[in-house]
């Protein structure tokens, strides 16, 4: 998953012109043999096929809208602008669905915030940290499940060779971030 920034930049850049998102170069050689003469007609079904799939650009928009959703909050944060203000700044810029899973608190962890018990358990932890993409701390995942450190930390020390160290800290040698390596 790309860093806060760019997720707001590529969605918006979507928005701006989806069919950028399309691989022109692909769509030009599909066009280009569908005006061959004497196709046989399951060719033809095919390359037409193959057309509407390369023009459907519903799936890239949502995973950059799935990624817009997630990195909002920490971009409004870094802005020094509390969620609800920058919430109401994206109203008439992007659809009201999008605010509303944005406040929801969908982005939290990509489902429900937390067991309504108020523990998370390690096979949770583990499948959030299974979700990411993008380097991510122990606060991170503190943050994102309400877990303490200690639940973070042997929940990383579980997942064994699935959770890599990326970056240390020059000073203390400990890892800075973690990355899913399943």
């Amino acid at each position: 998953m790309p860093t806060a920034p760019k997720a707001i930049t590529a969605y918006f850049a979507a928005l701006e012109a989806p069919d950028s998102l399309k691989p022109t170069e692909d769509i030009a050689r599909i066009e280009k043999a569908l005006q061959q003469k004497d196709l046989p007609m399951l060719e033809t079904l095919d390359l037409r096929l193959e057309l509407d799939r390369l023009n459907d650009t519903s799936d890239a928009v949502r995973k950059l809208e799935d990624a817009f959703v997630k990195g909002f909050p920490s971009y409004a944060r870094k802005a020094k602008v509390a969620l609800p203000a920058a919430l109401k700044a994206l109203d008439g810029i992007v659809d009201k669905p999008v605010i509303d899973r944005i406040s929801s608190g969908e982005h939290v962890n990509g489902t429900a915030a937390k067991p309504t018990n108020g523990r998370v358990d390690q096979n949770q932890i583990i499948a959030w940290m299974a979700e990411q993409t993008e380097p991510f701390m122990y606060t991170t995942i503190e943050e994102s499940l309400g877990c303490g450190r200690s639940s973070a930390e042997r929940a990383i020390k579980a997942a064994g060779d699935c959770v890599v160290a990326y970056g240390q800290d020059p000073v203390s040698g400990r890892s800075k971030a973690f990355v899913w390596q399943g």
